[in-house]
């Protein structure tokens, strides 16, 4: 998604609905015959170019590359929604097939919102663009002469923008650039994507399709008499796990009170619900290392602790594969759940 961003002395930040001059988009043809898109000159009102030319035209600059991979998501598209019931499937295709526009690989630029800035009789630090070293500018076309996506105050810019177009939505709660949409049944949920895509549109902004997760999670947990700790891995390509987070939590003076097997299954509680957003919604099984036996069985406990029973009852919600490894070996979670 992108973002138009104006210099003016107009001291608000508004939207309006009337369209801004849509951007020159220069391409450059390839042997296969892509496009491949430049930086493009956007200009405002008063005809002033908000990103200007190279510090040398002559200068010959490499091609820029396509930003995102949308186009090889959707030749494959059985293959990213192979998660789902094959009727599902067939729903969820028909339906991206059908705003196919919000998933180009070039992104596009909104029409809806500026960001217009008061800087008052401040003197700005610095009136020239912004330049970049000569290593930069060869993989670059182009400087900016505004503040580019990513300057401290965008985020909130983009963040009230988004609010205001589907702030309104039942059943979608929206971070910056990730939404999330949730609803009770599978119609519900069509229904409701199909909303958002025709909102996006509205704006039209660009939908990455490519951020998923393609790797599985390891999620090392362990227990000690004080708290809980673990930690999140992926395995990178030559077998090595890596961590992506940590967690570590003290237990309070009733949980410091369970039996050793209640302890190490709250580890595993306390970390699932942390990492929700990561171990919720990935395809793999998540591979939960565990120096408790006991913990490996929980999925197949057959006793009278109701305590057990509800967190047993939690667990169902998440792909897990409980392995049990050597105490020796969880030194990581071990160590977290001492701090």
């Amino acid at each position: 998604m992108s973002i138009c961003l104006r210099h003016t002395t107009k001291e608000r930040i508004h939207f309006t609905s009337t369209p801004l001059p849509s951007p020159e988009v220069k391409s450059i043809s390839t042997p296969t015959g892509v496009a491949l898109a430049t930086a493009p000159c956007i200009r405002d009102q008063s005809g002033v170019d908000h990103i200007s030319s190279p510090t040398d035209p002559s200068e010959h600059l490499p091609d820029i590359s396509v930003k995102l991979k949308n186009s090889d998501v959707l030749c494959n598209l059985s293959e990213k929604l192979s998660h789902l019931s094959k009727q599902h499937q067939i729903e969820m295709s028909d339906l991206i097939n059908s705003h196919v526009d919000l998933f180009t690989d070039i992104p596009r630029r909104t029409h809806l919102v500026c960001h217009n800035v008061d800087v008052g009789d401040a003197v700005p630090i610095k009136q020239h663009p912004y330049r970049l070293s000569p290593i930069k500018m060869k993989h670059l076309q182009n400087e900016y002469t505004v503040m580019p996506f990513g300057m401290k105050n965008a985020p909130a810019t983009f963040q009230r923008f988004i609010n205001t177009l589907v702030g309104d939505l039942q059943g979608c709660s929206v971070y910056i650039d990730d939404i999330v949409i949730y609803s009770q049944t599978w119609q519900e949920h069509i229904a409701q994507i199909r909303s958002l895509m025709e909102r996006l549109c509205s704006a039209n902004l660009t939908v990455n399709l490519v951020k998923n997760f393609e790797k599985q999670f390891k999620l090392a947990v362990d227990a000690s008499d004080f708290g809980a700790g673990s930690i999140l891995l992926q395995q990178d390509s030559e077998g090595i796990d890596h961590p992506v987070c940590y967690f570590s939590k003290k237990f309070n003076k009733h949980q410091q009170n369970y039996s050793t097997v209640e302890k190490e299954t709250l580890a595993l509680l306390l970390s699932l619900q942390m990492f929700d957003v990561y171990l919720g919604t990935t395809p793999f099984p998540v591979i939960v290392l565990t120096d408790h036996n006991p913990l490996t069985f929980v999925h197949n406990m057959k006793n009278h602790n109701k305590r057990l029973l509800r967190w047993s009852l939690i667990f169902q919600e998440y792909n897990l594969d409980i392995q049990h490894i050597r105490g020796k070996d969880n030194i990581f979670a071990d160590a977290l759940s001492r701090i």
